[in-house]
This record gives structure tokens, C-alpha cells and sequence, in this order.
């Protein structure tokens, strides 16, 4: 399924109590397919980062192109959603979190992993379940902008520009690290910090690689 992900804006939900948090994630990608996993960064000043993490758990809705209201409103540029999110389209998936209607694609996932990172936390989680659609209407999304045979490449596994210039200061920052770590003798860094650098580079090197057909 991460092999049809395409690249865009993602809405990450999660429980709170009785009610439910969320925010816009402009960073989201995969990182591996055996095992499923996907990368995403969470801005640590935000409320329902603080949600997800301790939740352990969350949905990931790929918005589509009419949803951008949807996308303002959890980045904090239109009005904050009720914690019922009782004016918000969606539906409880299997984890019992919510899923955006209408997205173009969705996934389940659950926090493998958490990386210090400037302003941002870089979260790698496992994928659970999750469904990607490919009907006319899916295609409005930001990436329904390209003509469809070089959609088609990019759907490979979400291969975009951004996401390749976001992984290289994420292989730089890691590298930075796990060295101050191997100079200190803190094998627990070490061991986090080079599963960091690895993923990075993993998705680097395979979103160049499937990107190239859009290229030429």
C-alpha cells in the first residue's frame, strides 16, 4: 500500500479523553516497506503533539485539494476544531481514531520511534492498516496537477522533490549525532541516531531513484 502513497499535505489525529486532537503535517513520507513504516514531524510547540506521543498511536489522512480548509484549520490559521470534532467530516478507523472523509488516502500507525530535532520531533512509526484511493475523485488532490503518467511514477512510494530536500539536513543531523554519540560512549544514541541516519538515507535513496522517471 506505501508503494501507491502519494506526497502531500496530511492531517495526524489522535485521541484525547473523550474527544480528539489534531494537526497539519507538511513532512510525511515512507521510510520502509518490509516492515511498513513512515516518517513524520511533529512541531513540538503544538498541543496535539503532546496527544500523539502519549497516545503512542495515530491516523494519518492525506488531504485532498478541497480539504485545504481543513488543512488551515489544523495548522492553527482558521478556528480550532471542537475536541468532538463534531463540524469535522470523519469516521472511526479500527484503532478507534479518526479518519478525515474524503481523504485521498489514509493510514493507522503507531509510534516506533521519536528523534529530537530543532523545534520538531521526528516521529517513525509503524503502519497498521491504511488505504490509498486511486478513483477520479482522489485525483484532486495536489498532486492531480501532473499529468498521469508522471502521477503514476510518483505514487511509487510519494516521490517528491520536498521530500528528498527534507531527508538530506535529516541523514546530516543524524550523521552529526551519532558521531557527538560515538565520541561520548553513549551506545543507546549511537544505536537510536544510526536507525535515524539509515531510514533517512533508505528514503532518500529510493524516492531519487523512483523520481527519476518524472525527471526524464
Amino acid at each position: 500500500m506505501l508503494a501507491r502513497l502519494p506526497g502531500g499535505v496530511v492531517l495526524v489525529g489522535t485521541r484525547v479523553g473523550g474527544g480528539f486532537h489534531g494537526l497539519t503535517a507538511t513532512t510525511f513520507t515512507p521510510v520502509s516497506l518490509q516492515p511498513p513504516l513512515v516518517l513524520v514531524c511533529l512541531d513540538r510547540l503544538a498541543i496535539a503533539r503532546d496527544a500523539i506521543l502519549a497516545q503512542g498511536s495515530f491516523t494519518a489522512s492525506l488531504l485532498s485539494r478541497s480539504q485545504h480548509f481543513l488543512a488551515d484549520r489544523f495548522a492553527g490559521r482558521a478556528p480550532v476544531a471542537e475536541p468532538s470534532w463534531r463540524d469535522v467530516p470523519h469516521r472511526l478507523g479500527d484503532n478507534g481514531l479518526p479518519i478525515v472523509e474524503g481523504a485521498v488516502a489514509w493510514l493507522e500507525c503507531e509510534t516506533e520511534s521519536v528523534y529530537e530535532a530543532g523545534d520538531h520531533d521526528i516521529v517513525v512509526a509503524a503502519v497498521t492498516l491504511g488505504r490509498v484511493r486511486l478513483d477520479e475523485r482522489a485525483m484532486e488532490s495536489p498532486a492531480a496537477a501532473q499529468p498521469r503518467e508522471q502521477l503514476a511514477a510518483r505514487f511509487r512510494l510519494g516521490a517528491t522533490p520536498g521530500v528528498l530536500l527534507f531527508t538530506l539536513p535529516v541523514m546530516w543531523f543524524s550523521h552529526r549525532r551519532f558521531r557527538q554519540a560515538k565520541t561520548a560512549k553513549n551506545f543507546s544514541q549511537i544505536a537510536s541516531y544510526a536507525v535515524l541516519y539509515f531510514c533517512a538515507f533508505f528514503s532518500f535513496f529510493v524516492n531519487f531513484w523512483f523520481y527519476l522517471p518524472v525527471i526524464f
